[in-house]
């Protein structure tokens, strides 16, 4: 799965898994790149979108998700935020795996991106969420890695009216898959219906 899917979702939740099923050790693997076996072995593999999958595998929908503005309430104190325009008075924090994201929002809010605006760009998703947390910008982040941060009020969304639908998360079963596979997948469907990702049916 994603390093960020990986770091905000599942392991936050792993102790679950271990105090239920503790004859189940997991090996959590992380990568960017499509699942594909002929690179490396793997029972089960998450992955956002359903497309570039390998031939042999078949994506299964898992969750949808989307993409909320959020930001630490000390910053949108300092800066409130009120309309899509006052992004452009913050720093914008940028993941180098989802650089389309900033783009996406302003085209679908009206916002100009015409004005010269400071930048923050950092490897990966929960990368952009810890800098979020320490204030130093806005940011644009899915909500199946959002965890407790806006429960807990470390992080705000200051328009939680827009929010920008995104690919869908998938899983796939290797052909040779161990029983335990089924377990684990089962796990993570009752995960998501106590949490606020929705899952298919």
């Amino acid at each position: 799965m994603h390093p960020s899917f990986a770091v905000r979702w599942l392991i936050p939740r792993l102790p679950d898994l271990i105090a239920q099923f503790p004859e189940i050790q997991p090996e959590v693997v992380t990568s960017t790149m499509a699942p594909d076996q002929s690179r490396e072995a793997f029972d089960l593999v998450v992955h956002r979108g359903s497309s570039g999958w390998a031939a042999n595998l078949e994506p299964n929908a898992l969750l949808e998700d989307d993409l909320r503005l959020v930001a630490a309430p000390s910053l949108l104190e300092a800066i409130p935020v009120q309309s899509p325009s006052d992004v452009l008075r913050h720093t914008l924090l940028l993941s180098r795996t989802r650089g389309g994201d900033w783009q996406a929002w302003c085209k679908q809010t009206g916002v100009n991106q015409a004005r010269q605006r400071p930048a923050l760009q950092f490897d990966h998703m929960h990368l952009v969420l810890q800098a979020a947390v320490y204030g130093l910008g806005v940011a644009l982040c899915p909500v199946s890695l959002l965890g407790k941060d806006l429960t807990s009020g470390r992080l705000y969304n200051p328009l939680p009216h827009l929010r920008l639908p995104l690919a869908r998360y998938y899983y796939g079963v290797s052909k040779g898959a161990v029983a335990e596979t089924q377990v684990f997948i089962d796990w993570m469907f009752s995960r998501l219906q106590n949490g606020t990702c929705a899952p298919f049916d």
